[in-house]
């Protein structure tokens, strides 16, 4: 929009410049001279329409309505006062007297040529593209290596325990490892939910989830939290490792993982009729290289538990494993 703007401008411009420069020339009673000239003025004008488009860009939607009010009063007013003000200006309708009111026109209208070069585009489709490629910076802010079990109390007026599991390491960024975290991370849930809610009544629920991650370097990260009362906290947490080492040394529940197959085909064909998947698998595409439209589908359904059971294996041979543990300050002796 501001680029139409300015040749607006500049055409306009143009026009007042032929109009001066002819006053005193034959070509002022031409009428096919002064035909081309009106033309241009007429064309000319019907650019500054684009302004209005412009200033409801550069102002909140609540102000669109007043900025648009205070621009439009400027060709009202504007044409009030300096018609009346030509009057004075030629009272004698002489030539000379019109050669200065149009000079002064042109004038006008190169301050407002040189005006509009200030103007603020902000509609992204106009905006200057570089080729310089993007990339990223590593700032090395990656989880700690190794085994990590951190406990502290605090002060709680509603006392209880909260506890943190992260398992992170390197891994291959593939549709298959992306797939694995999700069916073990279900197993997960539903495992807890068994023995720790239903059975142990230890805790409202378990929230398991888990992610790869490509930049700066091929990752994992899966997380376990949960919360519970200071008496079945040890116990607890020692479930939440049981349950992955079972699924590490013996694979997943098969139920568990048909009820995940399920839940992700019905996701993947709703996914299909939704703009914003396609969007998504169009930047994953480009960003990645991971084609969701080739492998997603034909990998949810080739799955298998050994999959899973190989992948939570993996999480607990890499040894990277953080515990966090909040626990209320210990009761005071009396």
């Amino acid at each position: 929009r501001r680029k139409v703007l300015i040749i607006g401008s500049v055409l306009y411009t143009i026009a007042w410049a032929a109009i001066c420069a002819t006053t005193y020339t034959d070509s002022a009673s031409d009428m096919l001279s002064q035909g081309v000239v009106n033309l241009l003025l007429g064309f000319s004008g019907g650019f500054s329409v684009v302004a209005f488009a412009q200033i409801k860009e550069l102002f909140p939607v609540a102000m669109a309505g007043t900025s648009t009010a205070a621009l439009n009063l400027f060709p009202f007013a504007g044409g009030a006062i300096l018609i009346t003000i030509s009057g004075f200006m030629v009272p004698n309708g002489t030539l000379e007297e019109y050669g200065m009111l149009w000079t002064i026109a042109l004038v006008m209208m190169v301050a407002a040529t040189v005006i509009s070069l200030f103007t603020v585009e902000k509609y992204l489709g106009s905006l200057p593209v570089s080729k310089k490629p993007m990339t990223f910076v590593d700032d090395n802010a990656d989880y700690v290596s190794g085994m990590v079990d951190e406990t502290f109390r605090t002060a709680m007026q509603q006392p209880k325990v909260s506890v943190r599991y992260i398992f992170s390491g390197d891994v291959a960024y593939t549709m298959q490892n992306r797939l694995n975290m999700v069916y073990l991370t279900q197993a997960l849930n539903a495992r807890y939910l068994e023995s720790i809610r239903e059975e142990k009544g230890g805790t409202y629920g378990v929230q398991v989830w888990g992610s790869l991650s490509y930049i700066p370097s091929p990752t994992y990260t899966m997380n376990i939290q949960f919360d519970t009362n200071d008496a079945m906290a040890d116990e607890l947490c020692e479930i939440i490792l049981k349950e992955i080492e079972e699924i590490a040394a013996n694979g997943p529940k098969t139920e568990d993982v048909e009820k995940t197959r399920e839940y992700l085909l019905k996701g993947w064909t709703s996914s299909l009729e939704q703009n914003q998947s396609w969007m998504n698998y169009i930047t994953a595409k480009w960003n990645s290289g991971m084609d969701n439209i080739a492998e997603q589908e034909a990998t949810i359904k080739a799955t298998t538990n050994a999959d899973i059971q190989a992948f939570a294996k993996m999480l607990l041979e890499n040894k990277n494993q953080i515990k966090v543990m909040m626990r209320p300050e210990a009761p005071k002796a009396e």
